[in-house]
């Protein structure tokens, strides 16, 4: 009996080896090739993610100018006096309207205009505009434009950096 099993497993390993001697190349250049596409994927995966932190440190680096605002009065938010909405309006830095980058970078060459929504027919309105050289990150800068003057209207703050 202990002979047949020797013999079994020649019988065995010659079959095997003629099975896997006609598929063996395909199944591996199939494996190959399986490889080759997870690598692909990969390297188009890192270049989207280097991309995304790229811009991610570029934004970081940039500025963002906002009009400062100030609180209103408890009771005008309340009411809806002055035609305003909200809890928050336009500050009065000694009676101009003020900009204030809230952003980490330095606004360079700002250029802004405060045009009307809507402006009443033959009337005579403001439209505001100027040119900011430099605003730094988290400093305020007062504009040449009165605050009462903006007043009674709805307006669209435009600016370019």
């Amino acid at each position: 009996m202990c002979e047949y099993i020797p013999l079994a497993f020649r019988v065995a390993r010659l079959v095997l080896a003629v099975l896997f001697s006609d598929w063996l190349p395909i199944f591996n250049f199939a494996l190959q090739c399986v490889a080759l596409g997870v690598l692909v994927w990969y390297a188009l995966e890192t270049l989207r993610i280097r991309k995304a932190s790229q811009e991610q440190a570029e934004a970081v680096q940039r500025p963002c100018l906002t009009l400062a605002t100030a609180a209103r009065g408890y009771e005008d938010a309340v009411l809806d006096m002055g035609g305003a909405v909200g809890g928050m309006i336009v500050g009065s830095h000694e009676g101009n309207v003020a900009l204030w980058n809230v952003g980490s970078g330095p606004a360079i060459n700002a250029r802004y205009r405060f045009k009307p929504i809507d402006p009443p027919h033959a009337a005579n309105v403001a439209c505001s505009n100027g040119y900011l050289q430099i605003v730094l990150a988290r400093e305020t800068f007062v504009m040449p434009v009165a605050r009462k003057g903006l007043q009674n209207l709805q307006y669209e703050v435009v600016h370019h950096l």
